[in-house]
């Protein structure tokens, strides 16, 4: 049950614009048991389902540029071939490795901004006039 809660919460967010790939890879690799290139599979049919369902509402919406579509859509096509590519000729276990350093990188650049934010929204450089200024 708890897996059903899980993954509706992947697609919630999913769906609000968070970037859940890494959660569903995670939630599938460690509650589910699957092989981390299996789930990699799992979560790109996830992102374009998903994908196809944000490009619906952006039509309906009139909030959609043909040009923009397709340059992104080109660059996708050929990022994904690429990338199909070198995981299939990588050690699994590599790419587990790359996939875990990406998904901590970006968790470190997205809380340093976070925290330089509030720093700057409640501190107004107060601190850092007081104590790095001459």
């Amino acid at each position: 049950m708890l897996f059903y809660f899980l993954a509706t919460l992947c697609a919630v967010l999913s769906g609000m614009g968070v970037g859940s790939a890494g959660i569903l890879v995670v939630l599938l690799s460690i509650m589910q048991d699957t092989e981390h290139m299996s789930a990699q599979g799992i979560n790109l049919v996830f992102f374009m389902v998903s994908s196809v369902s944000a490009l619906a509402i952006n039509i309906k919406k009139r909030c959609f540029y043909p040009k923009i579509f397709l340059i992104m859509g080109i660059g996708g096509l050929v990022g994904s071939l690429l990338g199909a590519f070198l995981a299939l000729n990588t050690d699994p276990l590599l790419v587990r490795k790359i996939f875990g350093g990406m998904l901590i990188f970006t968790g470190l650049f997205c809380l340093s901004t976070l925290v330089s934010d509030f720093i700057k929204k409640h501190c107004k450089g107060k601190y850092l006039k007081k104590h790095f200024t001459n």
